[in-house]
């Protein structure tokens, strides 16, 4: 792994979770590098290449959005939230779907994390059969398929 991942990774990922209210982790309970270490071993070159860029992207961002001379490392926690925020809705596509990406990647270290998934009721038992739904009464038709060598096919083509 690159300077990028190893140092960049955690800060980046772990900012997904510095904002008041909702799912929080307590620090130290997810593993952002490993989480990190373990998507960049299974995703394709062009994934990877993505991750990176979208890493510079997050971590430079008050920088290039704020004009403020720092790194997200350099800013309260709360604030990389708030900045993480704004790349999401960034009005450019590139840059919100790079942050969807870091928020994937987010998303699947904490779940390596048997006690974040634990309070997210996320491995619970399947719950009984569905109930069944209510018959209209009225059965969808099927639509014919013609082998290609009928003279009916050759016409339709």
């Amino acid at each position: 792994m690159a300077f990028i991942e190893e140092r960049w990774g955690p800060v980046v990922l772990s900012s997904f979770m510095a904002g008041p209210g909702g799912f929080s982790v307590a620090p130290g309970e997810v593993d952002w590098l490993a989480g990190t270490r373990r998507f960049m071993g299974a995703a394709s070159d062009k994934a990877n290449l993505g991750l990176r860029v979208a890493l510079a992207f997050a971590m430079w961002a008050p920088l290039w959005m704020s004009f403020r001379f720092a790194s997200l490392a350099g800013v309260p926690p709360e604030d990389r939230a708030r900045f993480m925020e704004r790349l999401l809705a960034h009005p450019i596509f590139f840059v919100r779907e790079l942050t969807l990406l870091l928020k994937l990647v987010a998303c699947l270290a904490i779940f390596r994390s048997s006690a974040a998934r634990a309070r997210t009721d996320y491995d619970r038992p399947d719950r009984a059969e569905p109930e069944p739904v209510e018959s209209t009464g009225t059965r969808k038709k099927k639509l014919a398929v013609l082998p290609a060598s009928t003279p009916a096919a050759a016409e339709v083509a």
